[in-house]
């Protein structure tokens, strides 16, 4: 496992974290929440969602799946964050990701609530790796694992604080609550983001044609093969949790009877589970190593998916094995994220959407076989997958990857 020495010096890097003002911080963090919320809300509600579209689980599923492929534009956001400026990608991101949430709300059609499935996906696949890119340039090296831990914590809160809120709002009104909701604080943010500070690249007018895309779009300059394999292992990382995030609703509904307000509840243990994977990142990932972290995580990742199917003897252990899969699972995506960061910084924009887009096309893969998986083999159709993924995710890190500075 051969790694280059330390450089803390980042090019593309113009302040430290004590610069950064406290509204930016809010700001960015209450959009990863929105965003978060976004991703999140169609786990645990997945079969009360599909019930009230008069759809089965595994068709909703397969619109999810299918969804997905408007992610595939997120390097493409990435590039022309990296040329632009991070502020107005995300501002652009944000009004179609606030379209397609709000197409849902009203949605009548199977056709028109995929088309908001596909504005939704696409827009925030752009502005949460953006997000992810902008903050990575204020912070430096060696305190960007606590840093960037520190804003996947949103990814947890969402669990803790907004599954159960939209928990309460479906069981009170409908499924559709939460979209209005969520549309309307995209919106909202949208105004705030006017506010925020650019990055140096805003004043570069210089036009991006569509051939520098496509010339740009595999170009991760020197260290490419590690950047290549590392998003590669995250991706395989992304497949595992969606095979757990798109099952675990309809597993805990079907074989132990819960409904949308305890489902609510299980979001929010869930989200503890993420906020200790995310906070193991923020703590020990600067000390023990990128690449370190990356390969423990997925190691207790091949773990504790192979122990999920002989936890389910009954709801308390189910709920245990499920919390520990999720924990390793937000371990290993963070530690991804960092690992990511530093691999080009000069790309960073590019190498976070490509992470996103290369995700999602995971994703799909994960939500189209996931629920199959599920109705054929129960949980051992989450458990066995996943572990594979893991593994694989521990085997490329561990071969193929260089941890620079």
């Amino acid at each position: 496992m051969s790694s280059h020495p330390p450089n803390h010096t980042d090019p593309t890097q113009s302040k430290s974290p004590s610069k950064v003002a406290p509204q930016v911080i809010t700001i960015v963090l209450l959009t990863r929440l929105i965003l978060s919320s976004v991703i999140q809300i169609f786990f645990p509600f997945l079969p009360l969602i599909a019930s009230g579209l008069n759809q089965s689980e595994v068709e909703l599923a397969r619109y999810l799946g299918l969804s997905k492929i408007a992610n595939l534009v997120s390097p493409f956001f990435g590039i022309v964050a990296d040329k632009r400026g991070y502020r107005r990608v995300i501002l652009f991101g944000l009004l179609i990701t606030a379209i397609g949430t709000l197409l849902i709300y009203f949605s009548q059609t199977p056709g028109t609530f995929v088309l908001g499935l596909f504005l939704m996906g696409g827009g925030s696949a752009g502005v949460s790796p953006t997000l992810v890119a902008y903050m990575s340039h204020l912070l430096p090296f060696e305190s960007r694992s606590r840093g960037l831990g520190m804003l996947e914590y949103t990814y947890a809160f969402t669990g803790i604080a907004v599954m159960p809120i939209f928990g309460w709002l479906i069981g009170w009104t409908s499924w559709r609550m939460p979209f209005l909701v969520m549309g309307l604080l995209e919106l909202l943010l949208i105004i705030g983001f006017f506010q925020m500070p650019g990055t140096g690249r805003e004043a570069d007018e210089s036009a991006v044609s569509t051939r520098d895309l496509f010339n740009d779009i595999l170009d991760f300059g020197p260290n490419w093969r590690s950047a290549i394999a590392v998003l590669f292992s995250d991706s395989l990382t992304k497949m595992a949790g969606m095979v757990l995030n798109i099952n675990f609703g309809t597993w805990l509904a079907y074989e132990y009877g819960l409904e949308a307000a305890q489902l609510g509840q299980v979001a929010f243990l869930m989200g503890i589970a993420d906020i200790c994977g995310s906070g193991l990142v923020s703590i020990f990932g600067d000390r023990i190593g990128k690449q370190r972290s990356v390969l423990v995580a997925t190691g207790f990742g091949v773990l504790f998916y192979l122990l999920l199917p002989l936890w389910n003897q009954g709801y308390v252990m189910a709920l245990l094995g499920l919390l520990m899969a999720r924990w390793t699972l937000e371990f290993s995506i963070v530690a991804h994220i960092v690992l990511i960061s530093e691999q080009s910084p000069e790309h960073r924009g590019k190498m976070m959407t490509m992470r996103m887009g290369l995700g999602f096309l995971a994703m799909t893969v994960g939500a189209f076989v996931g629920p199959l998986l599920y109705k054929h083999f129960g949980v051992w159709g989450i458990g066995i997958p996943g572990a594979a993924s893991m593994l694989g995710a521990w085997t490329v890190t561990r071969f193929l990857t260089l941890e620079r500075g």
